[in-house]
């Protein structure tokens, strides 16, 4: 049995919200429950659930000191995400969500990586499970390559992520951007100076399944994580003096849009390649890869565009990558067609 030490703050807290998690929640928290490194707190908010959550989580916290549970009604993920920031007292807080599985050494492993790279926040790789893509998310190791990869996507896994507690204390969650509250957290947290990192090992199991976002959401989603993107390119380049005219043209090649000024697409992704190195070059490379690749069925001179900037950068084109540019343009495959959906796994979006 743990002897809790009521005098004493833990080293984590552990936030995990729980809205109808029921189908999951007990393996989710028993994963955290049987860490390695124990020093920890786990306080869970149910967040107005109608399922048998609560029930689930009262059993939990009858059995274990370490659980804390809080229960009202539902205010969204956001809100419930910064009350129990609010209520941690751990000098770090780590993130879980209800239906995934933390690997046994994942706080030892991330509380030990913090310290070795004197990073704010740490995240890990995730392994996808429950649905047929069952791929391993490999998500950008350094602070560097983190803060360029925010241009395009979220650079972290949400429920693998560790973080100092007084760093998030002074920024949490913003409500307004529910269902992007995460990326909107990274991408503020970049611009005020945090230091990023990604432990390059999978310690988080990722359940897929289908009630997980509608939709609707998804389309809520995109729109949020425009909007902050556009938020990120504007900082970014501002802070490096350029023009920031390019980002609308390079943002839209998200959304299958037409009429693309392509000229300012090559300018945006210059912009990027010129300040980068290593492991953050590589990522924008195959980030770009994939831009000329949704431009491709519009633009009449996507190879010798995609051949101009490798040239001007010392990339080396590859004829597979030419190749499918040739493809995509010849027969007009847009991004948002089933061809263009069925070659995407095996065809476009592996690395050149």
């Amino acid at each position: 049995m743990i002897i809790e030490n009521l005098n004493k703050d833990p080293l984590i807290s552990v936030i995990l919200p729980v809205y109808n998690g029921a189908p999951f929640l007990a393996a989710a928290i028993d994963s955290i429950l049987k860490q390695t490194l124990n020093d920890f707190e786990l306080i869970v908010i149910n967040d107005g659930s109608t399922d048998d959550s609560l029930s689930i989580l009262k059993h939990y916290e009858s059995v274990d000191p370490r659980v804390k549970i809080f229960s009202r009604p539902n205010r969204g993920l956001a809100n419930t995400l910064n009350e129990s920031i609010e209520l941690a007292r751990g000098a770090w807080i780590a993130r879980m969500d209800q239906d995934d599985i933390a690997h046994p050494t994942r706080f030892e492993t991330q509380l030990n990586y913090l310290t070795a790279t004197g990073a704010d926040i740490a995240g890990t790789w995730v392994k996808r499970f429950g649905a047929a893509d069952n791929r391993t998310v490999r998500l950008p190791q350094s602070d560097a390559a983190i803060k360029i990869a925010l241009l395009f996507e979220s650079a972290f896994a949400h429920p693998t992520v560790m973080m100092k507690a007084e760093s998030i204390k002074k920024l949490g969650y913003e409500h307004t951007w529910d269902k992007a509250e995460d990326y909107d957290l990274w991408v503020r947290a970049a611009i005020y100076g945090w230091k990023m990192a990604n432990v390059p090992e999978v310690l988080l199991d990722y359940r897929v399944h289908s009630s997980q976002i509608s939709t609707s959401a998804a389309m809520t989603q995109m729109h949020l994580s425009q909007g902050i993107r556009k938020k990120y390119w504007e900082h970014l380049l501002r802070s490096w003096g350029c023009d920031i005219t390019c980002i609308d043209d390079l943002l839209k090649t998200r959304t299958n849009s037409k009429g693309f000024n392509f000229d300012q697409i090559d300018a945006a992704i210059g912009h990027i390649l010129k300040r980068c190195e290593g492991e953050a070059r590589e990522l924008v490379i195959d980030h770009a890869r994939k831009i000329y690749f949704r431009i491709a069925s519009e633009c009449p001179n996507v190879i010798t565009r995609w051949r101009s900037i490798c040239k001007k950068f010392n990339i080396q084109s590859s004829k597979k990558t030419e190749l499918t540019l040739g493809l995509l343009r010849t027969f007009k495959i847009t991004p948002e067609s089933k061809i263009f959906i069925a070659l995407r796994a095996t065809l476009i979006y592996v690395r050149r």
